[in-house]
C-alpha cells in the first residue's frame, strides 16, 4: 500500500499535513468502483461524461453519486447516461466543492488551499431512501429544512 500524503495549506499557519495508507489508489474504472456505495466525482463538468461512460457498467442500482461541485443539469446527466438504474439511484448535486485542492502526484500527494463552511445542493431520492440516508450518515438533526416535491428532496442549510 502507498502511502497518501494531503497537506493543508493555510496562509497563516504552519501546513499541517495527514498521512494515510488507501486500501486501493487507481484509474481502473471496474477496480474503483467493486464494492462502493457511494460515487463522488469531484471533478470539472466537462470531464463527467468520460467519467460516467466509463462507471456505467460497473454501477448498482442503490448507489450514491454525488457532484460536488454537480454542476446545472449534473442529475440530467447522470440519469441520461445510467438509464434505469440511474432510476434507482440517489443523486446529489452541490453547488461547489468543499474544498479547494488539487493533486500534485496522483494517488501520492494532495493539497487542501481552502475550505467552505456551506454547501447547498439538491437531491434525487431512489426508492430506498431511508436505507441512503443511513448510508451517509445523515439524520433528521443534520438538517435544518427539508422540502420535498415529487420524490425530489431540497436541502437547505
Amino acid at each position: 500500500m502507498k502511502e497518501l500524503k494531503v497537506t493543508f495549506r493555510w496562509k497563516e499557519e504552519e501546513s499541517p499535513s495527514i498521512t494515510s495508507f488507501p486500501a486501493l489508489v487507481t484509474n481502473n474504472p471496474e477496480d474503483a468502483i467493486r464494492d462502493v456505495n457511494i460515487v463522488v466525482f469531484m471533478l470539472p463538468a466537462s470531464a463527467l461524461q468520460v467519467f460516467l461512460d466509463a462507471l456505467k457498467p460497473h454501477i448498482k442500482p442503490g448507489t450514491i453519486i454525488v457532484g460536488l461541485p454537480g454542476g446545472p443539469g449534473f442529475e440530467f446527466q447522470v440519469l441520461h447516461v445510467l438509464g434505469d438504474v440511474g432510476q434507482q439511484c440517489t443523486i446529489m448535486n452541490f453547488e461547489s466543492s468543499p474544498w479547494v485542492c488539487r493533486s500534485t502526484e496522483f494517488g501520492v500527494d494532495c493539497e487542501v488551499l481552502a475550505t467552505k463552511e456551506i454547501l447547498l445542493g439538491t437531491m434525487k431520492v431512489s426508492s430506498s431512501l431511508l436505507t441512503t440516508i443511513d448510508l451517509v450518515g445523515c439524520n433528521h438533526n443534520n438538517v435544518r429544512n427539508v422540502r420535498s416535491a415529487d420524490g425530489a428532496c431540497v436541502l437547505v442549510n
